[in-house]
Order: structure tokens, then sequence, then C-alpha cells
């Protein structure tokens, strides 16, 4: 794919000029020296449309290294080199770790009977971390629908997506028991924390441990990593320094289970998931909890299936609401964030008139919440439907949808 030589990025004899339009002026849309000539005079648009430009131009080539990739493996051509898979090829060939050439040999295979998603692909339409997670539903039926219904989604996700149409087996939940630890390692002036537990469990961690890294004190600190996963640790950190809490009065940790009558019976195709990640039961693990839980209902418009709020009746959003709209959305609404959504907005602020229902609410990450009420970026529209995300000057940056559904439609509720 050419870049067109009146779009084309900064040729390596490129410097910058007073003579350039958008020339080098110390200071502006820079802070600190850049790391490359070729790139000092671009302004901080000219730089992402480059970025774009170029990402869609790699996946073009890497759509043409996929489609002969395929063709090596259909002719066993990994054998020449006395290598025993494909696999096994790519990674000595291209010296990429195992996961990574795992995905490229599965994805090869997939995009054969995929036309449609082969061919967004190859026109930059859809990104490698997509196809990874959409090769494990699309079928050929559902080839062109989801061609066009992925664009624009994160690989998030489409990866929890693709994870809740495979619901666990009792083989499955078995490993997952059997698997679990947490340990504890000392490294030079660190701890490093690293486990894994069964996804119910991790299910129970998240509701317990999420709202309360939401309400901590925001970090101040410019250079965290991770601010996110610093609100988690320092959370549990601080949780662990307190006394421990009376185990007959303490609150319980609460994980919503969305289940379906056929799911609650076992009769359905697809699994009932367990909190905002939306992690498959099986269904002897929905039993389980069906012993002790409290019962939820929710009443659903019978023509959009969205579900009823409670308009301007009261500004203050039901918790049986937050839960529809959380399960709706998943992640935060804001185009290519995939933190969790902690907060719930009004898209029109209750006092201009917004009402609390499931179309004027989103879920916000707490760092695009303040964005929103600190800076002036707006985020417009339906919220079942297409949301705009604009800055300050009114300029749109991206659009987003409501999670996808197993069946290419809108999830419960959204």
């Amino acid at each position: 794919m050419a870049i067109g030589a009146e779009h084309a990025p900064p040729r390596l004899d490129d410097r910058p000029g007073e003579d350039r339009p958008g020339g080098d002026r110390p200071g502006e849309d820079r802070p600190g020296e850049p790391c490359d000539d070729r790139w000092a005079a671009c302004s901080l648009d000219e730089l992402g449309d480059a970025i774009r430009r170029l990402d869609a131009a790699e996946a073009a080539a890497r759509a043409e290294k996929l489609a002969a990739l395929a063709e090596l493996a259909r002719r066993h051509g990994h054998h020449l080199d006395g290598c025993a898979t494909p696999v096994d090829w790519l990674m000595a060939a291209t010296t990429c770790t195992r996961a990574s050439a795992r995905d490229q040999v599965d994805v090869a295979a997939a995009l054969q009977g995929l036309p449609a998603l082969a061919a967004g692909f190859a026109a930059g339409l859809l990104s490698f971390d997509q196809l990874v997670a959409l090769v494990r539903f699309v079928t050929p039926d559902t080839d062109a629908h989801w061609a066009v219904d992925a664009v624009g989604r994160s690989a998030h996700e489409l990866a929890a997506l693709a994870r809740s149409l495979h619901p666990p087996t009792p083989r499955d939940v078995a490993t997952a028991r059997r698997r679990r630890h947490l340990r504890l390692v000392d490294h030079d002036h660190e701890t490093l924390v690293r486990g894994r537990l069964p996804a119910a469990d991790g299910a129970l961690l998240r509701a317990w441990l999420e709202p309360l890294a939401a309400a901590a004190p925001a970090d101040t600190v410019a250079d965290t990593v991770d601010h996110w996963g610093a609100r988690l640790i320092d959370a549990l950190c601080a949780r662990a320094a307190q006394t421990p809490p009376d185990t007959v009065t303490a609150r319980r940790a609460v994980v919503v289970v969305h289940a379906t009558p056929t799911q609650l019976t076992g009769q359905a195709d697809t699994p009932a998931v367990a909190g905002d990640a939306l992690t498959p039961l099986a269904h002897q693990l929905l039993c389980g909890l069906l012993c002790d839980c409290q019962l939820e209902v929710s009443v659903d418009d019978p023509h959009t299936g969205h579900v009823l709020g409670i308009g301007r009746a009261g500004r203050n959003i039901p918790a049986w609401l937050a839960r529809r709209i959380i399960h709706r959305d998943h992640t935060c609404r804001v185009p290519g964030c995939d933190r969790p959504a902690v907060h719930l907005h009004h898209l029109v602020f209750w006092e201009a008139g917004g009402p609390t229902t499931d179309h004027n609410l989103a879920g916000l990450c707490w760092h695009h919440h303040q964005r929103i009420h600190a800076d002036g970026f707006t985020l417009t529209g339906n919220a079942n439907h297409t949301l705009d995300w604009k800055d300050p000057n009114g300029r749109l940056i991206g659009t987003t949808r409501p999670a996808a559904s197993p069946g290419g439609g809108r999830t419960a509720g959204g």
C-alpha cells in the first residue's frame, strides 16, 4: 500500500525550517526534545495522521505475510528446515515468541475461510490483535457481518466476547482450581506479586477490589506507569493495613451474575456470565452460586430490549440500573480505552434536563470522567447506540458503540 506523495511522512533528508508550513516552532506542541529529526517539523495532528497511515501500510504487508504463511503451512514447508510445526518454523525464521507465532499461524489458517475479515485486515480497517479474537468465533456465515461490526471495537472487547462464547467445561474448572496459586517474590527493592485463580474467584476479587480502587484518592505522581494498576495495589495494601473486619457484620463483596431462564436450567447455547468482565460460568458453578444469592429481576422494553430507567424521577442511579449499564458497557465508553467502567455519567447532565435512563448513561473510567468535568471534553449521543468523543474545541476524536453481543447485536440491556 503506497502512501501518497502529498501526504507522505517526512523524508530522511527533511529538516525543520521556517519556510515549511507548520515548521519548527520551539516548544509548540512538542514538550522536550524530539527523538528523530525527521518528525521534528510535524505538528501533533500530522504525527497522528502519519502513524495511522503507516499502521495501515504495516497491516497490508502483514496480510501478505499471513497469506504466504498459510500457503507454507498447507504445503508443509516447515519440514524442509527440520521443524516439527509451522509455529516452530516461524519462531526460528522471525525470532518471535511461541505465543506470537501461534497467534500468527492460527490467524493465517482461519483467514483462508474468512475472506471479508482478510480484506478488512489488508485494508487497514482491522488490527491483528482484533483478528486474534475474531477468528475464535467468526464463521464463514458471520464473516461479512463481523468484518463491518468489528471496525472500531477494541481488541480487549472482542477478546472478552470470544471468551464468553466458550463456556468452561468441568475439566477446565478442575484445571483452574488445581493451578491456583499466589507468589510474593522479593526482587531488588520491590516485591513481585504473581498468581492465578479460577475465573469465578477472580470475579469475586474484582468486585471487592475495584470499588476500593475507584474510591481511593487520585494518584498525583506524574511518572506512574499504570495509574489504574497503581490504584488497585494501593487499595489492596491499604486494606491489608486495616484491622480485619468482623466476619459476621462485614459487608460481603457482590458478584453480579447475568443469566437468562434457559441459562439457569442449562438449556442455553451460551453460558451465564459473571462480573463486569463477563467471565463465562460453567453450569455447575452457576448452580453453586444459586444456593446462596439474592435474586434480582429487571424489566426491559419489549420492543427495543433496552432496560427501562427512572426518567426524571431522580438523579441518583438505582443499583439495579447501574449494574445493567455496566453489563452493557463492560469498559469505559471512550474510544480505545479498556479500563473498567467505574463511573456512570449522564450524557445530558441532570441539571440540563437529562433523564436517568440507559440511553443517557454511559460507563466511564475515573480518568475520562475527570476529563469531561474538569477539562471540557464531551461524550454525546445515545448510549445504546453510538457516542461521539470530542475535545474541548469540538473536534471529533472518535466514536464508540456498546459492547458486542454473541449474536452480533447489543448486549442485554444495551
